[in-house]
């Protein structure tokens, strides 16, 4: 349980339709609606935006703050309005003045893949004339090792957070188990504190069998705030986003006495909840007493997980 660390960068890394902008604009519209961020600059840079109705999916406060942090970009870079980068360079630029301000800043790069960079743009220029080009092609990976060295500095200082969304590709060497690897060179690996890959698990169907949403498995491979190596699995619908009530329930019918189902029928007794999941589920979010007993009820079962795997020995230094 938790979410990311303030002063830190996360790698989200995942399959096409895995859900990744998704989530990503999910974890936005949490803070939007919490007054603990109301200071945070909200920053979506959606260089190939999802076609997402955010006030539908996400709410009139994500819509209203993300509109504000475009303004806020278009005012500190001296822009005549805003426009997602089209190179790392002018992200670069871009988060270095950022982070000089006053605010702290929360921002999404969505995606690391469909960046480009100048050098990319001048062979392309090139080409259109005719002319021959001998690159490697490697400016990225150079660029993302200097611009995360740097960025990883000034966002401890300041106390903000960079969310790198990042494309799955086949590993040419793959090595053990993984068979899939990302852009950008070994630097997205060194510099962040969370990574984590999301994977389509499957899909979800209505009564006529129309497809309705998917099922997401989401898979820790780095954790530099507890160290701690997690995977959960849950459900995005298309009509209404991440699912939270629907996998708190099926996380506490699975880890928690307090909860059972039957067949189709799901009970929890302490909660007088009775009845097949999306009638439960609707009851639940109804009422926002009963979903934050709901929440503490996943909180402990979460940490009644977290000590069954606790070895139960003493520290070797005191």
């Amino acid at each position: 349980m938790g979410g990311y660390g303030a002063g830190r960068i996360v790698n989200m890394i995942g399959d096409s339709s895995a859900g990744k902008s998704m989530l990503a604009l999910t974890g936005m519209a949490e803070m939007a609606n919490d007054d603990r961020f109301d200071d945070y600059i909200l920053l979506y840079d959606g260089v190939e935006p999802p076609d997402f109705d955010i006030r539908r999916l996400f709410g009139v406060k994500l819509k209203e703050r993300l509109e504000a942090g475009h303004q806020y970009v278009a005012e500190v870079c001296d822009l005549d309005e805003y426009c997602p980068p089209e190179t790392i360079q002018q992200y670069y630029g871009r988060m270095l003045q950022l982070l000089e301000g006053d605010q702290p800043v929360f921002a999404v790069l969505d995606s690391f893949d469909a960046i480009t960079t100048t050098e990319e743009l001048a062979r392309a220029n090139d080409m259109t004339k005719g002319k021959e080009t001998g690159s490697y092609k490697m400016e990225k990976a150079r660029w993302a090792s200097e611009i995360l060295r740097v960025l990883s500095r000034k966002i401890e200082d300041t106390g903000s957070a960079i969310v790198v969304v990042s494309q799955t590709r086949d590993n040419i060497e793959p090595i053990g188990f993984q068979k899939k690897t990302r852009a950008g060179g070994k630097a997205l690996e060194f510099y962040s504190c969370h990574i984590f890959w999301l994977a389509k698990a499957g899909n979800i169907t209505a009564s006529n069998k129309m497809k309705i949403g998917s099922k997401v498995l989401a898979k820790t491979t780095k954790n530099k705030l507890t160290g701690k190596w997690r995977d959960v699995q849950f459900p995005i619908y298309y009509q209404i986003g991440v699912d939270d009530v629907g996998s708190a329930i099926d996380y506490l019918v699975e880890n928690s006495n307090k909860w059972k189902k039957t067949g189709p029928t799901v009970t929890c007794d302490m909660l007088g909840l009775k009845g097949y999941k999306t009638a439960v589920v609707k009851e639940i979010e109804e009422s926002q007493k009963m979903w934050a007993t709901v929440k503490r009820q996943l909180q402990e079962a979460w940490d009644a997980q977290e000590a069954k795997a606790d070895l139960g020995r003493k520290p070797r230094f005191e």
